[in-house]
């Protein structure tokens, strides 16, 4: 289902922050927002990648800026 997609996708997303500044490009491309929604997954495995991808992506300021505009803080 989706949560597998999610997982995978999550998982792309926080290996290739770790190369140049691929964690800004996804940031102004758009990604961070959706990410923060998938750990409304109840799937552990979307929840661990997605944390890891986060991660990665909060090593860019205007990330972290946008992820507690979507509540990644509860």
């Amino acid at each position: 289902g989706n949560d597998k997609l999610r997982r995978y996708l999550a998982e792309a997303i926080a290996c290739c922050c770790t190369w140049g500044s691929n964690c800004v490009s996804f940031g102004e491309a758009g990604a961070v927002a959706p990410l923060v929604h998938y750990l409304r997954s109840k799937d552990p495995s979307v929840h661990q990648a997605t944390a890891r991808a986060l991660f990665e992506l909060s090593k860019d300021p205007n990330n972290c800026i946008t992820m507690h505009e979507n509540g990644v803080v509860k």
